[in-house]
């Protein structure tokens, strides 16, 4: 292969690759949860978090496609501490 073949080949992956990674973030991503718990004590319920890049932008309970369905599960968002020890929980009381 010659060298301005090679070039140009390199050229047009990249050029590929970086409009697909551009679309990827334009796109958000839905997680849908049947549990959210916010960390300052609140729960809701059969809830939707929308992330874009890398915030999430909103909490929607109507967002219709999910790119991740937890439903029946629990979701803290936000969280970072992979590993707690939860001593206290929530009660309808808050």
């Amino acid at each position: 292969m010659h060298a301005k073949s090679r070039l140009l080949w390199i050229a047009v992956s990249a050029g590929l690759l970086f409009s697909e990674n551009v679309r990827a973030q334009e796109r958000p991503i839905v997680i849908r949860a049947a549990t959210l718990i916010d960390g300052k004590g609140g729960v809701m319920r059969n809830q939707s978090i929308v992330v874009q890049g890398s915030r999430i932008t909103r909490i929607d309970g109507g967002a219709q496609s999910a790119t991740y369905d937890l439903r029946g599960l629990t979701v803290m968002p936000g969280w970072i501490d992979t590993h707690v020890h939860m001593d206290v929980h929530f009660d309808p009381n808050g």
